[in-house]
């Protein structure tokens, strides 16, 4: 996290691992985006960006999936970009 932020670089937000979820700790939770990781992260000056493993035309659909990933880090302060500008 830290290299991210002195490089200026967003983290990818991945939404395919929403789509299954896991039992952790005894709670049922996506396999990622990891909320731990995300705990960690959100304490860095860090931008993240959305990342859908489109492997194929049907994955772009993936981006329905935005608002419960959201819902998923509402405690974590978190800058999402749409792009990344060097």
């Amino acid at each position: 996290c830290k290299a991210c932020e002195l490089a200026n670089l967003p983290i990818e937000l991945n939404l395919k691992g929403f789509e299954k979820k896991v039992n952790i700790d005894g709670i049922i939770q996506p396999v990622y985006p990891f909320k731990k990781f995300w705990d960690i992260a959100s304490e860095y000056d860090i931008k993240a960006i959305y990342g859908i493993d489109a492997h194929r035309p049907k994955d772009m659909f993936r981006g329905s999936l935005v608002p419960d990933v959201e819902k998923h880090l509402a405690n974590e302060k978190l800058r999402i970009v749409d792009r990344i500008i060097y």
